[in-house]
């Protein structure tokens, strides 16, 4: 889930919101009241503005129950914020925002199949938005389901064509769908100063049988992360491979102690033992 857009996600409201509440406030002057606190970060007397708010039924209720879900979002009360996004959704079915952030908020729960009904109800109030599209393909990649990740990602980057982390996990969809050509192609493309877009270009490399490029591709990626348990182990075998068995030794070593538990790196230094 992307905690910048769960930061920024503040719906505009007409008018000016008063700074305070003052004696004899409407809901709906509370609400706005709410707002201005909420973007401000000061969440706990945001929340308390909207429930004092709600208590009299504003007009803006569906706005209220969703700055609610954002605040409890960000104070990492989920359960709190799912509730009141769930309410915001039924008293304004087309809420974007509301519809994404409920599915933030339900990723972040370990929700995924939630996740992904939410993502797919903000699509359909506004399928030109490419956030929701995002989120959703991050989704289906959780779920082992990389082709209709591809489609959600295709969608995401005709929408924003130059947002380059879309660049990213739309390479790591393709590669998870073995179409390895396409996805060297959409990395060679993504934001090179992600280690893990490295590691998953040297990944296609890979498949594609192409070793020194892997290596080359690998070893970027850990001059940029040096404890990239994923990136080193993955170097260590593309070198063992070339027969390096120094330099694979080297790799599958440090990548032991990025990753302890991982027996297939384990495994990897038993056979390079036997060499």
């Amino acid at each position: 889930m992307n905690a910048i857009l769960l930061l920024s996600l503040i719906v505009s409201m007409p008018g000016a919101a008063p700074a305070v509440p003052g004696a004899g406030s409407s809901p709906d002057q509370l609400v706005q009241v709410g707002k201005a606190y909420a973007n401000k970060g000061e969440h706990d007397k945001a929340i308390a503005a909207l429930s004092e708010a709600l208590k009299g039924k504003p007009k803006a209720a569906a706005e209220a129950e969703y700055l609610l879900g954002l605040c409890y979002s960000r104070k990492e009360m989920l359960p709190e914020a799912a509730a009141h996004l769930e309410r915001s959704t039924a008293l304004e079915p087309h809420r974007y925002e509301a519809w994404l952030l409920l599915g933030m908020t339900r990723d972040l729960s370990k929700d995924a199949a939630g996740a992904a009904e939410a993502y797919r109800k903000a699509i359909a109030a506004t399928p030109e938005r490419p956030e929701a599209h995002k989120e959703l393909g991050a989704t289906l990649l959780l779920l082992g389901k990389p082709e209709e990740a591809i489609v959600e990602l295709e969608a995401a980057l005709k929408a924003a064509p130059f947002q380059t982390d879309i660049l990213g996990d739309l390479g790591y969809a393709q590669l998870m769908a073995k179409r390895c050509d396409e996805a060297v192609k959409t990395l060679q493309k993504a934001d090179k100063r992600s280690a893990d877009n490295l590691v998953h270009l040297g990944d296609g490399y890979a498949c594609l049988g192409k070793t020194d490029e892997a290596i080359a591709a690998f070893d970027k990626a850990v001059a940029l992360k040096a404890d990239h348990a994923r990136g080193l182990f993955h170097l260590g075998l593309m070198k063992m491979k070339k027969g390096d068995h120094v330099g694979a030794r080297e790799a599958l070593e440090r990548a032991k102690k990025a990753d302890p538990d991982n027996r297939k790196i384990g495994e990897a230094l038993e056979r390079l033992k036997a060499k």
